[in-house]
Formats: structure tokens, sequence, C-alpha cells
């Protein structure tokens, strides 16, 4: 897998938290989302500590209610996303093991329109179209194995504790 790709999201994150900019973090609710999301959580909490950064935001970590990021998830954050820019704070929504299926297609466009900056990071088969992953036209940035010729072994947990270190 493309190693440059996980610095630039590591990299997205760093700039928003220096800018003090909030981090939305949702994902999968079953063990490997979990993991994936405690695993950045804790990364961010740390660099925030380390780099003595006061943010006055705070991470936002929720799993999401379906097996897959629904409009119902991306309401909730398009709300949340939408009282954090009336006080001028963009934030950032990573989606953790969940977004790159066709399920997900329908909230991920709305976040698109609603000009949103999203990071995916999921493991699970991508909708594919013109062999292009579709979702990755909608976000910033879309990790996923299966566009490196990989398989699902590396889980959604694996990529964000890589992104973490």
């Amino acid at each position: 897998m493309e190693n440059k790709l996980i610095k630039n999201i590591a990299e997205e994150i760093k700039s928003h938290l220096i800018e003090n900019q909030p981090i939305i973090i949702r994902h999968h609710n079953d063990a490997d989302g979990i993991c994936a999301g405690l695993a950045l959580e804790i990364a961010i909490g740390n660099f925030l500590e380390e780099e003595k950064i006061n943010s006055q935001y705070k991470i936002f970590r929720k799993n999401c209610r379906a097996p897959y990021y629904s409009v119902e998830d991306a309401l909730r954050d398009i709300s949340l996303s939408s009282n954090m820019k009336k006080r001028k704070k963009e934030p950032l929504i990573v989606i953790l093991d969940n977004g790159s299926t066709g399920e997900d297609l329908a909230g991920i466009k709305l976040l698109n329109a609603n000009n949103s900056k999203v990071i995916v990071v999921d493991h699970h088969l991508p909708l594919i179209e013109n062999n292009v992953a579709t979702i990755s036209k909608f976000v910033k940035i879309h990790l996923n194995p299966h566009l490196f010729n990989l398989g699902e072994e590396y889980c959604a947990g694996v990529l964000a504790y890589e992104i973490a270190k």
C-alpha cells in the first residue's frame, strides 16, 4: 500500500489541529471500527498534548448507526459542521471502516454537496465505476487496500494505527 497516502492523511489531520480546526471521526460500530476510531482519537490527543496545542475543540468521535455511512450520519455531521463553521471552524470528517461501498454513496455525496472536507479509510470492497472508486470522486483522500490490489487483510484498525503512528 502507498505509504505516501498514509502520510498525507496524517499531515492533513495535523494541519487541521495546528490551525485549531475540529476533527469529526465516524466509524463502524464493530470491533474494527471502534479500534480504528480509538487509535486516531488517542493519537490526536497525544499530538495536542505533546505540541501543547490548547484546542478549544475536542475530537468528536461517534459510531455510525448503520453498518455503512448513512444519510442520517451525514445529516448529523453536517449539522455539527454548520455550528462549527459559524465560528469559523472548518471540521475535517474522517470516516473509518465505512465509506467505500455503494451503500455509503448517498451519505458521502451529501457531505460533498455541503463542501465538507472528508477522508475515508476503509477496507471493504469499494464501488468501482469505469475503473475508478466512485467514492474517491467525492472525498479529499480515499485509502482502501483494494485500490492497491490488496484484499481485506488490512483492516481499518491497522490502517488507522499506521496513520496514528
